[in-house]
């Protein structure tokens, strides 16, 4: 039994690392990067109040993995943002530079071009130097969408600075394949989740969330959002009513350029539109379950031990669609997380050996959507060593598929 349980994924972030060092003396040769999901952050930009992201307060998992010899980073990049602008962040990230969203993008949207400057952790990420991702929740949408903008590029982004006369960024012309090797998922709702149609994606939820990250805004808080194309941090010099005003009159508020539109049934349903499975990439999906058939009901019910407020979401998930949406992690249906319904699959390997496919790997009951990266402290069936054991064992095999 606990064999099969620490199959399952939990992660946890740790200090920024620097940027590719010696990978010599490393056990992979292909830097590994985890991405975290919405309302995620970075372990030195977490929130007052919040646990780190990547293994709350049970272990660092990448602390202790680039400890143990893995080259292995945690992205930091918007928080409840769209997964467009998320994916861009994250090239920046990886390749370092000011970001750069697209002057079609932002002129449609309604928000800056140009973002924040990153170090970048491997500048000389480039077809033929891969690295390996693994996303949680949101961030295996942020991936996919990087990976499509890798190879294919925006070309309404080239079109608009060609009519324009402006310079157009290296990442929105495309053709750049060769720079992923794997691709591993945990809990993302690739089809959506009803819980942003039903909850997160309503004007009541939106508008607690932003005026929050309004708040946090104000100067003297140093927590990034990740709204900063927005404009949502108070200027040197500016009064904080002056800053409210502005803040209200902000496009943010009706745009569906963020993550709660991003999740919805028809958010994800248009993301999957526009993207295609890579055939030389090696992709896989990890599903938990953390509810059970109703004694009472038809319908499923939350696990004792589910994290306190997901007993409400795991409710209405688990009473929207059809039964094969039922079983979920108190967020994510099982069979959203398996892998987008127009790309792939495959339910017989647990090994990624074939590209282009999605390897599923079997729903892994009695773990919800906090315990897949450590954060549901209320749940004493997972101990830290389980959760780094299966993400030393999810390391271990991606390195067998380098070069």
């Amino acid at each position: 039994m606990r064999k099969h349980l620490t199959t399952i994924l939990t992660e946890r972030a740790p200090i920024l690392p620097e940027k590719v060092a010696n990978n010599d003396l490393k056990i992979n040769k292909e830097p590994i990067i985890l991405v975290h999901g919405f309302a995620g952050f970075a372990r030195d930009n977490t929130p007052h109040g919040l646990m780190p992201y990547w293994g709350g307060l049970k272990v660092n998992i990448t602390s202790t993995l680039n400890i143990e010899g893995y080259d292995i980073y945690e992205a930091s990049i918007g928080s409840m943002t769209s997964s467009y602008d998320r994916a861009v962040e994250l090239y920046y990230y990886i390749k370092g530079g000011r970001v750069d969203y697209g002057a079609y993008h932002s002129k449609k949207f309604g928000h800056h071009r140009f973002g924040k400057t990153y170090e970048g952790i491997f500048p000389d990420w480039q077809p033929g130097k891969k690295v390996h991702f693994i996303g949680h929740s949101m961030g295996g949408q942020t991936i996919r969408i990087l990976e499509h903008m890798l190879r294919y590029g925006r070309p309404e982004e080239v079109a608009y600075a060609n009519a324009h006369h402006l310079k157009v960024a290296s990442l929105f012309i495309g053709g750049e394949d060769n720079m992923i090797n794997t691709i591993t998922t945990i809990g993302t709702p690739h089809n959506g989740t009803y819980i942003a149609d039903r909850l997160g994606n309503k004007n009541l939820i939106k508008s607690f969330f932003y005026r929050l990250v309004e708040n946090e805004g104000i100067a003297s808080f140093k927590v990034d959002w990740g709204f900063g194309q927005w404009g949502l941090r108070q200027q040197k010099g500016e009064s904080y009513f002056a800053y409210i005003k502005r803040v209200r009159a902000n496009k943010l508020w009706q745009t569906a350029d963020n993550g709660f539109y991003d999740l919805t049934l028809k958010g994800s349903e248009e993301i999957n539109n526009m993207l295609s499975i890579n055939p030389n990439i090696r992709y896989k999906s990890y599903s938990t379950v953390a509810t059970h058939k109703s004694f009472f009901t038809k319908y499923q019910i939350a696990n004792v031990g589910m994290f306190a407020p997901f007993y409400l979401t795991g409710i209405i998930s688990t009473i929207s669609g059809t039964p094969e949406w039922w079983e979920n992690d108190g967020l994510v249906p099982a069979i959203s997380a398996e892998g987008p319904f127009t790309e792939p699959r495959s339910y017989n390997k647990k090994v990624m050996i074939d590209r282009g496919i999605w390897h599923v790997v079997p729903r892994m009951y009695g773990w919800d959507h906090m315990d897949q990266i450590g954060g549901n402290m209320t749940n004493l069936l997972h101990t830290p060593g389980e959760l780094i054991d299966f993400y030393r064992t999810l390391v271990k095999q991606l390195v067998l598929f380098e070069k």
